[in-house]
């Protein structure tokens, strides 16, 4: 006779294989803790996934990691040039990803090394780091971003990458999760800000290309 798979153990498997990773990384997960969290024998978990890769892959789909992406991107533009807080909708979408896949996420930001998505960490903070280069220089047109400054902001992004993945790892409660997601983006948002004013006020107005409103005939 076929085996009868379950869906409820399958979604077992998948949601312990997440713990696994986020506590333990990848070289520390293996079929025999992620069957003893998922409370299976070792054997069981075989019956759904014939490896470890097989089954992490299912654990931590790549759609979902293009649907972070895709969120981090939104939420990012919809700061807006002056980097200010905002109550948006694309950081209520992202807040609500960040619920809904919580170790995942953890395990993307902080964990993925062995993974196949291995590249994410560094691919997150580059994102972050390229959407503000771009916030920069909409908001000051013409502005040089030196290498200095560019370095200072990769490591602030580093921090936010395990920072989040830090709150995310402690906090199962999703309104003690609110709060600290909120007093972090509050406080980074506030030195982003001030950087992106030290940007423009370092910037000689000589060096600064004029704004369309601004150009002669330009749009008034």
């Amino acid at each position: 006779m076929p085996q009868v798979l379950k869906e409820d153990v399958r979604a077992r498997i998948l949601e312990a294989a997440r713990a696994e990773l986020a506590d333990r990384g990848y070289a520390g997960t293996t079929m025999a803790t992620i069957a003893a969290r998922a409370a299976l024998g070792t054997g069981g978990i075989y019956r759904y996934y014939p490896s470890k890769d097989e089954l992490i892959a299912a654990a931590i789909p790549a759609t979902l990691v293009r649907d972070f992406e895709a969120l981090l991107d939104r939420r990012v533009r919809a700061l807006g040039t002056t980097l200010a807080r905002s109550d948006d909708d694309a950081g209520e979408e992202i807040f609500r990803f960040w619920t809904t896949h919580r170790l995942a996420v953890v395990v993307l930001l902080d964990r993925a090394e062995g993974t196949p998505h291995a590249a994410f960490p560094k691919r997150f903070v580059d994102r972050l780091l390229a959407l503000s280069l771009e916030q920069l220089r909409a908001g000051y047109p013409g502005v040089e971003i030196d290498d200095a400054t560019r370095f200072v902001l990769r490591r602030v992004f580093e921090g936010t990458r395990s920072t989040l993945a830090a709150i995310l790892r402690a906090h199962e409660d999703e309104a003690a999760m609110r709060i600290a997601i909120d007093t972090f983006w509050t406080y980074q948002l506030a030195g982003l800000k001030a950087l992106s004013e030290r940007v423009g006020s370092a910037t000689p107005r000589s060096r600064r290309r004029p704004s369309p409103r601004s150009r002669p005939g330009g749009r008034r």
